[in-house]
């Protein structure tokens, strides 16, 4: 999903197929077993830092976390610039 896009608001919605393997989600957060509970962010861009470019996938994986019970800790927008990344 780019970054100038945004989910429609509507019941109908589904988000795209992911093209990797992900942990199960559960329904609840009672059930049992092992499960992603937490997540964060880690956005890098200068074109997000310099205004060029609306950052809309935050948003996007934010309402995602949120409605499958994972509480996310952390949206970090960083440079492009390879000492930063590898700090």
């Amino acid at each position: 999903m780019s970054c100038t896009t945004i989910p429609p608001d509507n019941p109908t919605f589904q988000l795209p197929p992911l093209n990797f393997a992900t942990s199960p989600v559960p329904k609840h957060l009672s059930d049992k077993g092992r499960h992603i509970q937490t997540a964060a962010a880690l956005i890098i861009g200068d074109e997000i830092l310099n205004g060029k470019t609306l950052d809309r996938n935050s948003n996007y994986f934010a309402r995602f976390c949120f409605e499958h019970g994972i509480q996310l800790k952390r949206v970090e927008v960083i440079a492009d610039d390879e000492a930063e990344m590898y700090h």
